[in-house]
């Protein structure tokens, strides 16, 4: 629905609108600093009748899968401002650490041998340095980046609230 601008029904634009709030707070969350990295996955395809696979190939995301991940980040959003207003004392944050730090400055040093610069000093400059450090015909190499920088990540941390 959301490829076909042929298809103006009911639910067509209201998914349509949808999506045009979705692209509006994804923009804001990553003009604050959100992080945008890659995980990779894999899609399998397998014979019917045996069940063995046949085929692996990268799972493509669509514009639906960040429609739908906004509206999830929102809600929780939503839950986590409802909760800590009636349960204060209760409330728990999850949150991503900084990276490990001997893994970051090995791969900022990395990237600086490559010409690129790489500022890992908050979320916003590591963001911002992902955001440039591009090869215009090389995707894989842009996907690379990505997910050797998630690497470096911590697990999530989960932590009480104190007010």
């Amino acid at each position: 629905m959301l490829d076909d601008p042929n298809d103006n029904s009911e639910l067509a634009t209201s998914i349509k609108d949808m999506n045009k709030i979705a692209r509006i707070i994804r923009n804001r969350r990553l003009e604050k600093g959100a992080l945008t990295l890659a995980s990779t996955q894999v899609k399998f395809s397998f014979d019917e009748e045996t069940h063995n696979p046949t085929d692996v190939s990268l799972y493509q995301l669509l514009e639906t899968n960040y429609l739908v991940e906004e509206f999830m980040l929102l809600a929780n959003v939503a839950v986590a401002e409802k909760i800590l207003y009636h349960f204060p004392s209760n409330s728990i944050l999850r949150r991503h650490s900084t990276p490990k730090p001997k893994q970051i400055k090995e791969f900022g040093k990395l990237l600086n041998t490559l010409g690129y610069k790489f500022d890992y000093s908050s979320s916003k400059n590591l963001a911002d340095s992902l955001d440039q450090i591009q090869r215009k015909d090389d995707p894989f190499f842009n996907k690379l980046v990505r997910i050797l920088t998630t690497r470096t990540m911590n697990e999530v941390e989960l932590s009480s609230i104190v007010l």
